[in-house]
Formats: structure tokens, sequence, C-alpha cells
């Protein structure tokens, strides 16, 4: 009998052992459950702040571009008569398109960043500008896009030209072939007095 109660007592023993385990592990797999929705959300705010933070820098970049719209057109040859509004923009895109909705692209020249108008001296010009802390084919390609709008609703030539502190590599034959203009600017001029 004693031989009995020693065997039960180990099997006892063994099975409350098995159920702690069991108990250790659901325990385990509930707060990792827990860590992993916390990681989620830190890292969807961290999302949410590196967006807001670019937008800022948008912002301060756009800021920027019409602060030396004067010395961008220097740059580009051009003297400088003044930058247009944004509602300017909406009045060619209306007059161009003739009743029609406007497309994307049409919507998107509206709010372009800065829009120049320039003259070489004889002709009008326009410099199309897009800006951003960091310059990329996106920049580049609107800002092209954009002085193509204005040549075609305006009739007269236009031009594209990027404000930014550095820009992405895949845009340098962009600029090395003259197609966009880029006017950079020091870190230094973007930081708060």
């Amino acid at each position: 009998m004693e031989q009995c109660n020693t065997d039960q007592k180990a099997l006892d023993a063994r099975l409350q052992h098995r159920l702690d385990e069991r108990a250790i592990a659901a325990d385990i797999k509930g707060q990792t459950a827990r860590l992993i929705r916390g990681l989620d959300k830190i890292s969807d705010n961290i999302a949410e702040t590196i967006d807001d933070v670019a937008w800022v820098n948008n912002q301060i970049m756009r800021e920027k571009a019409e602060r030396f719209a004067g010395v961008i057109a220097l740059e580009m040859g051009l003297e400088y008569i003044r930058v247009l509004a944004p509602i300017e923009l909406a009045r060619m895109v209306r007059q161009g398109i003739a009743g029609r909705l406007p497309t994307s692209g049409e919507k998107s020249f509206c709010y372009a960043d800065v829009v120049i108008e320039a003259t070489d001296g004889e002709t009008q010009e326009y410099i199309a500008v897009e800006a951003s802390f960091t310059a990329d084919a996106r920049d580049t390609n609107r800002a092209l896009r954009n002085a193509n709008m204005l040549t075609q609703y305006t009739g007269r030539p236009a031009r594209a030209a990027i404000v930014s502190v550095r820009n992405d590599h895949s845009i340098n034959w962009q600029i090395e072939s003259g197609a966009v203009h880029w006017y950079q600017i020091d870190e230094e001029d973007i930081e708060p007095d």
C-alpha cells in the first residue's frame, strides 16, 4: 500500500508539474500577445510621427522656395516678377479645360508648391517649383509636368525647378541634363531662429 501511495504521489507531482507548465506557457503566450499589440501601437505612432515631420518639413521647404523665388529666377538667368497665387493656377485650369471636370493632374497643378513669373528681359516665362527636404523623382516629375501645363495654358515658356536640402541620387541625371534646375537650401537656413 505504501508503494501505491508513493507511486500516486509521484504521478500527482508529475501531473501538477505539467499543469504548472501549461499555465506558465499560457501566461507567456498572453504576455507575448499583449507585448506584440503594444509594439504594433508604438510602430503606428512612430509612422504617424514620421508622416507629421515630413509634412512640416515640406511646409518649411515650400515657404523657403517662395522666400528665395527671386534668387531661383536669378540663378536661372531670369528676372523675378512675382509668385503666382493658387487661385491664379485654378483659373488657368478652368480656362484650359473648357467646361469639363479637371483630371487629377490638373487638380494637382492647382496645388503646385510655387510658380514664379519671371522674364528674360523680352519674354515673360514661368518657373514651376517643387520643394522637398529630400527631392526625388516625384518632385522632378511634378515640376516638369507643371512646367508643361503652364506652357499649355499660357502659351509662354516654362521651366522646371526643385528646391531641397538634398536629392535622391535617381534624379541627378535630370539636374545634370538641365531638364530641372536645383536650388539647394542649406540645413542652417531651415533651422528655427
